[in-house]
């Protein structure tokens, strides 16, 4: 496959299987034709720091947009 770049947005709530999804077509695609940008390392709240279970991870507030555009 060659030609102009192809972008693939995956979404969905937290733990319904994005990474694993996207992991998976990677792989099918071509690991060294691939580039994923992964939401989860842009949380604002840091699970380990408090009970995860009183973490909404779906709420936008939880996530650093401006660190992850830069």
């Amino acid at each position: 496959m060659t030609g102009r770049p192809l972008f693939v947005g995956i979404a969905g709530g937290s733990g319904s299987g994005k990474t694993h999804f996207a992991r998976d077509v990677a792989t099918g695609v071509g690991l060294e034709r691939v580039a994923m940008l992964s939401m989860d390392q842009y949380f604002r709240s840091n699970p380990t720091e408090r009970d995860s279970r009183d973490i909404n991870f779906d709420q936008p507030a939880h996530l650093d947009f401006r660190l992850m555009s830069s």
